[in-house]
């Protein structure tokens, strides 16, 4: 399979509705079975079924085929990590364990893009894009499972200092440069300012989950409005490009925080 035969509008999914019909369209309400998602509801709260119970086990095939054609990372462990993660978070419910599952997953895809090629970074970072856009349903029950995540507050000591005495450095400058290149993002500089500096201000010692968790929450509120998998690609090239040029004595959590990361034996 040659990646460049890939074309993106195959991978797109229909737009989610919410969950009660989503529950409706695969128990089926007028099926002969006749389950009524009400008493479905009432006898397994919808915070204890997995994505993979509701939508069946993510579509990785596609995707392992693709990144195998590319040369410099055919074969890789990586590959096989990110996909073993991937569906063990689908099956959990479990909000503290899908949070490491996260950052496992987000760990192997920058060990893949560290060892492939320089010129293939960009075909890698896409077929992820729409490996995610073709699960999408997952992630997105994921995402709601784990949406008691902490909004910033802007009276925290810790950020009130760091967004005052914040300096953009080139690199940070370039980050927000990029992402304002993104047409759906236009308008939320603020946002984008935002993550850039929690981003490029070190964490202070005990605080690195809280400010993880503050990057989760700003991020997915951009991703909520990014519109294409052209959007969705420079997205994720700009950060992992971020990942890159960040000062390396900051803890990064995808790399520093290892009790916050799921072991081998949990995938």
């Amino acid at each position: 399979m040659d990646i460049e035969s890939i074309d993106a509008r195959s991978f797109q999914t229909r737009s989610p509705s919410d969950f009660d019909n989503e529950l409706n369209s695969i128990f089926g309400t007028n099926s002969n079975n006749n389950i009524d998602s009400n008493n479905l509801h009432a006898e397994t709260p919808l915070t204890q079924i997995s994505s993979t119970e509701l939508y069946g086990p993510p579509e990785c095939e596609f995707a392992r085929i693709a990144f195998n054609s590319i040369p410099s990372i055919r074969n890789s462990k990586y590959i096989d990590e990110l996909f073993n993660v991937f569906n063990a978070a689908s099956s959990c419910v479990d909000v503290d364990r899908i949070r490491k599952y996260r950052i496992r997953l987000l760990r192997a895809r920058g060990k893949l893009l560290d060892s492939c090629a320089v010129l293939d970074r960009q075909k890698v970072i896409e077929i992820f894009v729409m490996f995610i856009e073709r699960n999408k349903r997952h992630t997105e029950h994921r995402a709601w499972l784990g949406s008691h995540l902490p909004s910033l507050d802007d009276n925290d000591i810790y950020y009130r200092s760091a967004f005052v005495n914040f300096k953009d450095t080139a690199a940070s400058l370039r980050f927000k440069e990029s992402l304002l290149e993104i047409p759906s993002l236009k308008g939320f500089e603020t946002d984008i300012h935002k993550l850039a500096v929690l981003l490029w201000t070190p964490s202070p010692n005990g605080k690195e989950n809280e400010v993880w968790d503050w990057i989760s929450t700003v991020k997915k509120s951009l991703i909520a409005r990014l519109q294409t998998i052209e959007e969705k690609t420079k997205w994720t090239m700009t950060i992992e490009n971020q990942r890159y040029s960040r000062d390396k004595s900051f803890k990064d959590p995808v790399y520093d925080l290892t009790d916050q990361v799921v072991s081998d034996d949990e995938i």
